[in-house]
């Protein structure tokens, strides 16, 4: 699968190959820049769906770590993204697919330990 460029990344960058695979398995993606991250970090977790999940999560890095994670499709994600006006110009997005413990919130990715995602 080709990637197309995002606006405002070089192009070494964004310009990305995937290769796609038969085995479901988490993906995460992470950026730093000097603006809001959280259209980057959703983008690339839309761009990872192929590969199968059944949790998403997002943390960033805001003056705090704030951290949403939610069951089900990364569109759930970005809902609730836009209902609490995350932004950060640092931060990591993750989906998840359960190989061990339930699917849920509380077993989404990414999570936190001593205040690091």
């Amino acid at each position: 699968v080709n990637v197309p460029a995002l606006p405002g990344l070089r192009k070494d960058v964004s310009r990305l190959t995937l290769h796609a695979s038969r085995n479901a398995m988490c993906g995460i993606v992470g950026a730093i820049a000097g603006r809001d991250v959280v259209p980057i970090l959703l983008e690339g977790l839309r761009r990872l769906e192929y590969r199968g999940y059944d949790s998403a999560g997002i943390a960033v890095l805001n003056g705090a770590l704030r951290r949403l994670r939610s069951t089900g499709r990364v569109t759930e994600l970005a809902r609730l993204v836009a209902e609490q006006g995350l932004s950060g110009r640092a931060g990591i997005a993750h989906t998840r697919w359960a190989t061990h413990g339930v699917p849920s919130e509380k077993n989404a990715h990414p999570h936190v330990s001593g205040g690091v995602s």
